[in-house]
């Protein structure tokens, strides 16, 4: 389903109309997600890597799925990782994730969660309006380059 009204309306400050517009949410509880076949090999290596279908949300390209209805600071971190997607695009998304598996120290620890975790917090902290895009852009110029 498309975002709410009322969640364009309290994001749209951060982000684009086109990206609220074109975020898609699905719900499910399990998350109909399995474990990807490597994911036993990161485990044996005691990295700290959730079970796809446990987490609380995950997001592919412009779809967020869900467990529950999201409260604001759970779906401005997912759009961050929308707009990861479509910055980065997929391959480059991909291979930063993979990196994160044997750099990063458990999944908090990926280039990519910790760049939304910091915007989250920045969200919930600062009563100041701040373009995610281009702090993700310069985020990429920093950590890509």
């Amino acid at each position: 389903m498309p975002l709410s009204e009322v969640s364009k309306l309290r994001l749209r400050q951060h982000f684009g109309d086109a990206d609220l517009e074109r975020v898609r949410v699905a719900l499910a509880d399990p998350l109909p997600i399995p474990d990807p076949p490597f994911y036993s090999l990161l485990r044996w290596l005691r990295l700290d890597i959730p079970e796809p279908s446990l987490m609380d949300a995950i997001t592919f390209d412009h779809v967020i799925a869900a467990r529950e209805p999201m409260g604001l600071p759970l779906l401005f971190h997912e759009m961050v990782h929308v707009l990861q997607y479509r910055l980065l695009v997929v391959k480059a998304f991909a291979r930063l994730y993979v990196r994160g598996f044997f750099t990063g120290g458990g999944h908090h620890g990926f280039p990519l969660e910790r760049c939304a975790l910091e915007m989250e917090q920045r969200f919930i902290n600062t009563p100041e309006p701040f373009d995610v895009e281009s702090e993700i852009a310069k985020w990429i110029d920093g950590t890509c380059s």
